[in-house]
């Protein structure tokens, strides 16, 4: 299972990272990290707005596909 990620570095208050769960039509978890992927770079640009939206494009926001550890233990039958 495999979800996108914000991260953010401020040099004052350090890291910060957020899993992506809005806006509710975009899909949040993914069966492969291709499918996320796919879904990063289609959806997630066009859907920023303002601040957000200029942050990304000068690389002080970025958005990256992560594995989610466990996953496996949610499946049924396990």
């Amino acid at each position: 299972m495999w979800a996108i990620v914000i991260v953010a570095l401020n040099a004052l208050t350090g890291p910060h990272i957020r899993v992506v769960t809005k806006p509710a039509e975009v899909q949040h978890v993914f069966a492969s990290e291709e499918a996320c992927q796919s879904v990063l770079k289609a959806d997630i640009p066009s859907k920023l707005k303002d601040e957000t939206r200029k942050a990304y494009e000068d690389g002080y926001r970025r958005y990256v596909c992560v594995r989610v550890r466990d996953a496996d233990s949610l499946s049924p039958g396990k």
